[in-house]
């Protein structure tokens, strides 16, 4: 019979697939950085640029998709899709890169937003990964405070292992473009990865129709949303 329990094994393969989806996330960013450095010629205007676009698309993604995820019946299925497309665009990535570096009649301001689109678009799908995987579990009426946690937590350190795999060992050992193809790869499989759960879970396990407060605690006044969320752009605009 259908449960509202999601089992301990797709738990699992939720939380590997997000810890690849932070280190490919992070690889683009380091590899991304680095091809850019030729059609804009410096090398802190690439890390400037591809840190902000990568804010940028990263913030529009998970306020437009991470939305879209509280309308459709399928959100593991949303993430699948999502991870799948990202690392189709990583493929192509290197070749777009010296389309642009190849058009010597451009400014150097047309040359800097087409280079700031290439990686807002990419980014713009990874903002939408962790809150669409959020609103799945936040669906299954267990331990959604862990769960979520454990995602964030994941993801995080598998950023922090993509940043280091990527600068430290693939792009000296196997170039740019191999480094964006294998981060891509680890895109397509945290994508299947979540779709095998998507669909090997659709009929054990019945989702609510909204996401359930975990202990029944009331959400948060709109003035203590709005200055929670003053405090954390503060503090990110004083990391960054």
């Amino acid at each position: 019979m259908p449960t509202n329990r999601f089992p301990l094994a797709a738990l699992v393969a939720v939380v590997v697939a997000t810890f690849i989806s932070g280190a490919a996330a992070l690889a683009y960013e380091v590899s991304w950085s680095r091809m850019l450095v030729v059609p804009l010629g410096n090398s802190s205007d690439a890390t400037a640029l591809v840190l902000a676009s990568f804010m940028l698309g990263i913030a529009l993604g998970a306020r437009a998709l991470g939305g879209l995820a509280d309308r459709v019946h399928g959100p593991l299925k949303l993430y699948a899709a999502v991870e799948m497309l990202l690392g189709a665009y990583a493929l192509a990535m290197p070749h777009l890169v010296h389309q642009i570096g190849s058009l010597a009649w451009l400014s150097s301001a047309a040359v800097f937003g087409a280079s700031c689109l290439l990686v807002v678009i990419p980014s713009f799908a990874m903002g939408a990964t962790v809150p669409v995987l959020v609103r799945a579990l936040s669906l299954i009426s267990t331990d959604i405070r862990f769960r979520i946690g454990v995602v964030y937590g994941t993801n995080t350190i598998g950023a922090a292992v993509g940043a280091a795999l990527a600068g430290f060992w693939a792009i000296p050992l196997l170039g740019l473009t191999q480094t964006s193809r294998l981060a891509a790869l680890g895109s397509v499989l945290s994508g299947l990865l979540v779709l095998a759960v998507h669909r090997l879970t659709r009929r054990n396990v019945v989702l609510t129709q909204k996401p359930v407060s975990s202990n029944g605690d009331a959400l948060p006044s709109r003035a203590v949303a709005l200055v929670a969320l003053a405090v954390v752009s503060v503090s990110g605009f004083a990391m960054l």
